[in-house]
């Protein structure tokens, strides 16, 4: 009973080797969505991304109906979203069309991330449609996905759209999706455009440090298919690349490659590996930026296998020069 003795067992039980226990997880599930604590209930949700898996999720995800306060709703998506991963944007377009309270659909909105923009653009229609705040959230987010259908739904949107409000802010975010802005991660999609390699390139992707350590950059290709070759075109400073990785239409991640990259000078890092056996939607840059000298910027990457090649329509990556 006493509340401070349930808190120190919540700490206990939030341990990596408790990782997938049932019992552990039903336990959190029960005072995470039911119990009347507001202090002990956030413990508990909070707990649960250290031991649950995506199957976790989904168990949050359908106790949602019976959660009436909006703070633990809103804890609750934000759990559901963690244990989702890749799928984080899935998740959110489903909770999206059963949440009831305007504050909550707002605040899913701003949660959506831009490595699944399928997705992500599916809330923001729904959104469309929404309550004046919503809508408004709604159209600050769409300036961050700037692939053909977002700009193309912008502009539809923006022509039927009747709130002065929201119809500014969406005129913004047609100007963001037409601008994309120096070293972003999106000037790493399409075929390379760098005019010297040896030479910085607003054309091309740069970290936000220029030794900063781990970075990745995560490319999307408009069509998935299998693959048998990556082409890294590296700009600046070279080598920096340890590994790279392919990621299947299910969102699982895996390594085709990892090591020093042999690239001495700017230029083509060419990665080899069987061919795949799944298709693949997405590839995976990660960088080790402390192995060069000055920033190493990437200008783009291509995605080869025995039947099509093809540039990335879409980018975001762990940081960006001017963040």
């Amino acid at each position: 009973a006493p509340v401070s003795l349930r808190l120190r067992l919540l700490k206990m039980l939030a341990n990596a080797r408790f990782k997938g226990d049932s019992e552990v997880i039903d336990a959190l599930l029960e005072v995470g969505t039911r119990d009347p604590n507001s202090k002990l209930s956030a413990a508990a949700l909070k707990d649960l991304v250290k031991v649950g898996d995506a199957n976790t999720g989904l168990a949050v995800e359908r106790s949602l109906g019976i959660m009436q306060e909006r703070w633990r709703r809103q804890s609750a998506v934000r759990v559901v979203v963690q244990l989702a991963g890749a799928d984080g944007n899935k998740a959110l377009a489903r909770m999206f069309r059963g949440e009831r309270d305007a504050g909550g659909r707002q605040k899913m909105v701003y949660m959506l991330r831009t490595n699944d923009a399928v997705s992500a653009l599916d809330t923001l229609r729904h959104a469309s449609s929404a309550e004046q705040p919503v809508r408004l959230a709604a159209a600050k987010k769409l300036g961050q996905f700037r692939d053909a259908d977002a700009r193309t739904f912008a502009r539809q949107w923006h022509g039927v759209e009747r709130d002065a409000a929201v119809k500014r802010i969406l005129a913004n975010a047609i100007e963001r999706q037409t601008k994309v802005p120096s070293w972003d991660a999106m000037k790493a999609t399409g075929k390379p455009d760098a005019k010297d390699p040896a030479r910085d390139s607003v054309n091309a992707w740069a970290s936000k440090a220029a030794s900063g350590g781990a970075e990745w950059l995560l490319l999307t290709y408009a069509q998935a298919f299998r693959a048998s070759k990556v082409r890294i075109y590296e700009v600046l400073s070279a080598g920096a690349v340890v590994r790279v990785e392919t990621v299947d239409t299910g969102g699982v991640r895996r390594a085709v490659w990892q090591g020093g990259d042999p690239t001495a000078a700017p230029g083509v890092f060419e990665v080899s590996f069987p061919l795949t056996a799944y298709r693949v939607k997405q590839v995976r840059v990660v960088l080790d930026t402390r192995r060069g000298s000055g920033w190493n910027e990437i200008d783009a990457v291509e995605l080869v296998g025995p039947d099509a090649r093809a540039w990335a329509v879409h980018a975001v990556a762990s940081t960006t020069y001017g963040q």
